[in-house]
C-alpha cells in the first residue's frame, strides 16, 4: 500500500485563516510600534538641540538668534540631523525673553520642544496623540 504525503485541504484553510487572524492583530502593533521609533527619534533630536541651545547661552549669553543668522543651525549649534532615518531637519525660533522653540516634522506630524532657562523644557509630540 503506499502512503500519500500531504496536507488536506481543511487544514490547509484552517492554517490560512488563523495566519490571517494574527497577521490582523500584528500589523497595528507594528505599525504603533513604528510611530513609536519615529516619536523617540524626534525627541532625540530635539533634546540634543536643547542642550545645544544651552551651551551656545553659557557661551553668548543669549539663545541662538534664527533671525540674524549668518551660518546655518548646524555650523552654530553642531547638531546634524541629516543622518537621521525620518526626521532630518529642524528648526529654530527665538523669543525675546531668553526662550526658544525647536519645531522638526515628518510626514505631517511635529515634535516640538519649548525650552528657557528657568523652566524645564517641554516636549510635544504629536505621534503620540495617535
Amino acid at each position: 500500500m503506499i502512503k500519500i504525503k500531504g496536507f488536506t485541504l481543511p487544514e490547509v484553510v484552517i492554517t490560512i485563516a488563523i495566519v490571517g487572524i494574527l497577521s490582523m492583530a500584528a500589523v497595528p502593533i507594528y505599525r504603533g510600534y513604528v510611530r513609536k521609533s519615529m516619536s523617540t527619534e524626534g525627541k532625540a533630536l530635539v533634546a540634543e538641540i536643547n542642550a545645544a541651545e544651552h551651551v551656545y547661552y553659557s557661551r553668548n549669553g543669549h539663545f541662538y538668534d534664527t533671525n540674524n543668522k549668518t551660518e546655518d543651525n548646524t555650523t552654530v549649534l553642531g547638531v546634524d540631523a541629516r543622518s537621521n532615518k525620518y526626521f532630518k531637519s529642524y528648526k529654530i525660533t527665538t523669543g525675546d525673553d531668553n526662550t526658544f522653540e525647536v519645531k522638526t516634522e515628518y510626514e505631517g506630524k511635529a515634535v516640538a520642544l519649548v525650552g528657557s532657562l528657568t523652566a524645564e523644557p517641554q516636549i510635544i509630540d504629536d505621534f503620540s496623540k495617535e
